[in-house]
């Protein structure tokens, strides 16, 4: 069989939320989650939707949950069956690593609490650069390579962001260190803050 447009039923609805609908069929669950089943409302769903499924009623009945993970108004509707999906719940981490004073060497080491990679790093001072003296630099390393470097100048000022946006490419495991260390150059003596921010795999 097909979609059947009156067996679709909107049961809650409002701005800016996902909508949820109940759709009752005799169609087999395969051709109810199959690419396109629902072309024929793309105009009505919209990405996030929820459909609640009872289907091959004159048959062997299931239910199941549908999640619309095609773009809104896209000509071909695609959904995730959500009984059989793998979902995924972490969240991005954010540890702090504090460093006593930027000119001095320190090397500090941190545990990933999660398996993922670093996406990103920050980092603070609480003084200004003594104006001469070179830079300091803070490397980030994972398994021995470095994965981020920030050049703190002999200019800085304080209270301001610097930050790494091209991480080298590594992974993570639970519980793998991470060495946060400065390399006691410069004529820093300000306190800094490093922030190391771990996307889940």
């Amino acid at each position: 069989m097909a979609f059947i447009f009156n067996d679709l039923v909107s049961t809650d609805y409002g701005p800016g939320r996902a909508m949820e609908w109940h759709y009752r069929t005799n169609d087999l669950l395969n051709a109810v989650a199959a690419s396109g089943y629902f072309n024929s409302v793309t105009h009505m769903l919209r990405q996030g939707d929820i459909i609640k499924v009872a289907g091959d009623l004159d048959g062997t009945p299931y239910t199941t949950q549908l999640s619309v993970n095609s773009a809104t108004g896209a000509a071909t509707v695609t959904t995730i069956d959500l009984a059989t999906a793998t979902l995924t719940f972490q969240e991005r981490v954010t540890i702090p690593v504090e460093i006593a004073a930027l000119g001095t060497a320190e090397t500090r080491y941190v545990t990933s609490p999660i398996a993922g990679t670093i996406t990103r790093v920050d980092g603070v001072s609480n003084a200004n650069g003594a104006g001469s003296g070179g830079t300091s630099t803070i490397t980030v390393t994972v398994d021995s390579a470095a994965v981020a470097t920030l050049p703190f100048l002999q200019d800085y000022v304080a209270g301001n962001n610097v930050n790494d946006s091209s991480i080298a490419a590594h992974a993570l495991s639970a519980g793998e260190v991470i060495t946060v260390a400065t390399d006691g150059t410069g004529s820093h003596t300000g306190k800094a803050t490093v922030f190391l921010t771990i996307t889940p795999s």
